[in-house]
């Protein structure tokens, strides 16, 4: 039994360490991960790769031989062909009103399809590779390859498809999430910005090209749906645009997960000094109104002394004000990472903040010979 008890715990140990060299750092790269892994390739070692980290492994190669099949499909009308230049020869002529229309949304679109095809193609040849020399059986999805192709000039229609790119249901629920201040982890549900069914996301024939919608068909592909509108390029946005983290403190509970975040991940600018003297030896306005407090002989417990607050002196909050951080506004950047950790709903949100500066972007300023820093 005491072996048997080891054996097991071995096991799950060289799994957890597949895991983290592998999966965390990504799909394409969890075969790199074993490799590395003396105890995946072999060397030095007579730990090969267990029957459950080949499962894995195929899984991914054939998730990744999916998106590549997609990806060849925008790729082949959309991306850059053979032949053609890169999108930043001047003047550049698209190959047709669908890859110009993906130039709408971004100058690099072309490129950027193209690039992400060659990735996605790499990476399921690679770990069927790996597979391969590991003497496990690779991934073919060939025999499923049995949707149609597009007939649009530039589309390979001598194969078949695993993925139907010309009838997509597209769900647009994130739109309304993302402009919702409810949050789907209490339960909220989100309806359909709008509703689009059975809708092409490539050309499915020559006479879409004529479209005078073809741009929808792009934007479809690309997801952007009704923010479009929105979109900017970079160097357009405006540099004196500011938003900040706001605690309500009357719904703060003192878990100090925005703290954590803040720290560990973010730029640092929320601190635990609303009662005691800052990081940098000066008075927070908190700690005036604590000091101008009587002092309580009991620190109140929540979920305990819930009618604490009403006695004389007393914290005015539920959760005392030690608990309760600070967000110093000058330093937030708006990351939001601060309100994506909070677990109670609207306790932070994210509040545009007016600078008193006139509106300018990256390119302006730069036309300017002014330097390029972020008002904070």
């Amino acid at each position: 039994m005491k072996d048997l008890v080891a054996d097991n715990l071995k096991r799950s140990s060289n799994r957890r360490s597949f895991m983290k060299k592998g999966l965390l750092a990504g799909t394409a790269t969890v075969g790199a991960g074993l490799l590395a892994s003396k105890s995946a390739s072999g060397a030095g070692s007579t730990q090969p790769a267990t029957p459950g980290d080949i499962a894995i492994l195929r899984l991914l190669a054939a998730a990744e031989l999916i998106e590549a099949d997609l990806w060849q499909q925008y790729a082949e009308l959309g991306g850059l062909t053979p032949g053609q230049l890169p999108v930043e020869t001047a003047p550049f002529t698209p190959m047709n009103s669908y890859q110009a229309a993906f130039m709408n949304l971004d100058s690099d679109g072309p490129q950027y399809i193209s690039s992400n095809n060659m990735d996605e193609q790499s990476h399921a040849a690679f770990l069927n590779a790996y597979l391969q020399s590991i003497g496990a059986p690779v991934v073919n999805l060939d025999e499923f390859r049995t949707l149609p192709s597009s007939k649009a000039t530039g589309a390979n229609q001598k194969i078949g498809r695993l993925t139907n790119l010309m009838k997509l249901t597209v769900d647009t629920s994130w739109y309304t999430r993302y402009h919702s201040a409810t949050n789907p982890d209490s339960g909220a549900t989100f309806p359909q910005a709008i509703t689009l069914t059975n809708v092409p996301g490539i050309p499915r024939t020559n006479a879409d090209f004529q479209l005078s919608n073809i741009q929808a068909i792009a934007n479809i592909a690309a997801f952007q749906g009704l923010s479009l509108a929105n979109v900017k390029e970079w160097k357009n946005l405006n540099l004196n645009y500011k938003v900040v983290a706001r605690i309500h403190e009357e719904k703060c509970i003192g878990c100090e997960l925005c703290y954590t975040a803040c720290w560990d991940g973010a730029h640092q600018c929320i601190h635990l000094d609303r009662v005691s003297e800052s990081w940098d030896g000066h008075t927070t306005p908190a700690s005036y109104e604590s000091r101008s407090r009587a002092a309580i002989a009991v620190t109140p417990i929540p979920k305990l002394d819930g009618g604490m607050s009403e006695r004389v002196g007393a914290e005015p909050y539920a959760t005392p004000l030690a608990r309760i951080p600070r967000v110093d506004e000058s330093e937030c950047v708006g990351c939001n990472l601060c309100m994506l950790v909070c677990p109670v709903e609207n306790c932070i949100t994210m509040e545009r903040i007016d600078t008193g500066l006139p509106p300018q972007s990256w390119e302006q300023r730069s036309a300017l010979g002014i330097p390029v820093k972020v008002q904070h």
